[in-house]
């Protein structure tokens, strides 16, 4: 274990509150504690047991109480930091934690720099950078399946795939190393087939985890669902329908939406950001054309369109041209007013957006809108998800060193293929090894390392 000054912060949130805890953690954490900290037996935090907890008063320099707290005494090493830890529990006034906080400062601790306890946590080897990374995401975690990923990650589950690629690629380079410089004792590389093969075994692996990224992103950042079509249609009375709430403006005057409107929607644990967006139609007004270049923009990155037309209308050449920008997106028909007569061909849509899912629903009467809201989460996901189970690539810093530790693969795949020296060979594979260690800290640079946690929140 390092060995760095005692710091501390406080680790809830800012503001009034029933309990805030502020935390301590160092070599001198209890020392420093016991300063401040009486309690009402006398007895130190220094003669406590470990991980106990411990009822008494925090005091100001003239012995005068400040407030009644509950201190946590963690001895290292069995502490998320590795370090000796206290962590006070005392009332959520926003007065009374400053006071606690300036006590222990002046006692001798230092204020904590933001995410320092978690940096400590991966310089004292408790966890891992991976496993570092997923503090933050749990931490802004906004919706239930952003929350088991993020768990199954700072439990190491990625951390476990990642060493079982980088062990069979150290492996195959000790093997080829040993060659180079052994040659005297006839050491052979495997059968050179064989080698390839499990070069390739290796990169399967690394592909199946970047493959997951797309997934990842959207349970972190949730999917981008745009809801579109020409005007007076029924867009903005489906947002509200998904909502269920009055968030946009519903006339019958067409051109109503001039920009786009975001609201966010959970669906059975998944974030969805919903956009309602301007009617796409030829239009000399200004203003609404700008709205409208919006509302392209948007239907060119979203995770699904839902393309809504009124079915008491027949198709237009309006319809037919968006039809044609949304054929080849993930996409739903969403025939709307489906209280009213149906005007449209069923037929006419299938031929310009073949195999694309068709809903009838009613905004109004609200038939059909639970039957859609539960088909897009598998729709966007692309079937079920194992949360629970499966690992999913969230971090585009992950991504990015997985598909270099890839491309350094296939280029020793092509090099022995090609008889090149195993010398060559076996710097590709190093720094493949490398790419791979950069996610779990390994390998990484300092100023990588700051960068991370310089992202994290004061007191974690």
């Amino acid at each position: 274990m390092k060995n760095f000054d005692t710091i501390a912060a406080v680790s809830t949130p800012q503001g009034v509150g029933g309990i805030a805890v502020i935390r301590v953690s160092g070599d001198r954490a209890f020392e420093i504690t016991d300063k401040v900290f009486c309690t009402k037996s006398g007895k130190k935090l220094t003669e406590t047991e470990t991980h106990k907890i411990v009822y008494g008063f925090i005091k100001d320099e003239d012995g005068c109480n400040i407030d009644e707290v509950l201190v946590s005494k963690m001895d290292a090493p069995h502490t998320f930091t590795g370090e000796n830890v206290t962590e006070i529990s005392c009332h959520g006034g926003v007065s009374v934690v400053k006071l606690v906080l300036k006590e222990l400062l002046k006692a001798g601790a230092r204020l904590a720099a933001n995410g320092e306890f978690t940096k400590r946590a991966f310089l004292n080897g408790k966890i891992d950078l991976a496993q570092a990374e997923a503090v933050i995401d749990i931490i802004n975690a906004d919706s239930e399946l952003n929350v088991y990923n993020g768990e199954n990650q700072l439990y190491g589950a990625l951390t476990d795939k990642l060493m079982a690629i980088r062990n069979s690629l150290i492996d195959i380079t000790s093997d080829i190393i040993a060659v180079i410089d052994y040659p005297e004792e006839d050491i052979t590389v495997e059968n050179i087939s064989e080698t390839i093969e499990k070069l390739k075994k290796a990169n399967d692996d690394i592909q199946l985890l970047m493959k997951s990224y797309h997934t990842g992103k959207i349970l972190k950042e949730g999917a981008k669902i745009v809801i579109a079509g020409k005007p007076n249609v029924g867009k903005s009375s489906l947002l509200n329908a998904l909502l269920k709430e009055n968030r946009a403006i519903v006339t019958e005057i067409e051109g109503t939406t001039r920009d786009v409107l975001e609201e966010s929607l959970e669906i059975d644990g998944l974030k969805v950001r919903i956009m309602d967006t301007a009617g796409v139609r030829t239009s000399a007004d200004e203003v609404e054309k700008i709205g409208i270049d919006k509302a392209i923009e948007n239907i060119e990155s979203a995770d699904l369109v839902l393309f809504v037309l009124d079915k008491s209308r027949e198709l237009s050449d309006e319809d037919i041209e968006l039809m044609e920008r949304i054929k080849d997106k993930n996409a739903f028909v969403v025939l709307n007013k489906s209280d009213l007569e149906i005007k449209l061909s069923l037929t006419d849509i299938r031929k310009h957006l073949p195999g694309k899912r068709i809903f009838e629903i009613s905004s109004k009467t609200f038939d059909g809108i639970n039957e859609m809201t539960e088909a897009i989460k598998d729709k966007i996901l692309d079937g079920d998800v194992n949360i629970k189970e499966n690992v999913y690539i969230s971090n585009e810093r992950h991504f990015e060193m997985l598909h270099h530790a890839s491309e350094h693969i296939k280029q020793a795949v092509i090099d022995l293929e090609n008889g090149i020296y195993p010398d060559i060979v076996s710097i590709e594979i190093e720094n493949a090894i490398s790419s791979l260690g950069e996610i779990t800290g390994q390998t990484v640079s300092d100023e990588i390392i700051h960068n991370i946690f310089a992202k994290f929140c004061l007191g974690k």
